[in-house]
């Protein structure tokens, strides 16, 4: 669907980040993107690899602790603590 010119978003502007990958290769960030892009590859992380990738555990991790976190929801709306005041 399109819309009116007037409707659409403006681009952004990106050029004051000209300088960034400079600024990451000079201080040794650049690696750590380096590290980053194999997993964005077809063929870039062996299964192995990918389980006991940092990015893929912290993932995991968080998506588990929502899985309780949603349970306590539903447990405390179903069966309130009579404790509480």
């Amino acid at each position: 669907m399109l819309y009116p010119t007037e409707l659409r978003a403006p681009r952004a502007n990106f050029s004051h980040l000209n300088g960034l990958r400079y600024r990451f290769a000079k201080t040794g960030n650049l690696a750590k993107f380096q590290e980053l892009r194999r997993t964005s590859k077809v063929d870039g992380l062996t299964p192995e690899e990918f389980h006991s990738f940092g990015a893929t555990r912290r993932t995991l991790r968080q998506f588990i602790a929502a899985c309780y976190d949603l349970n306590a929801i539903v447990r405390d709306f179903h069966i309130p603590n009579p404790d509480a005041g």
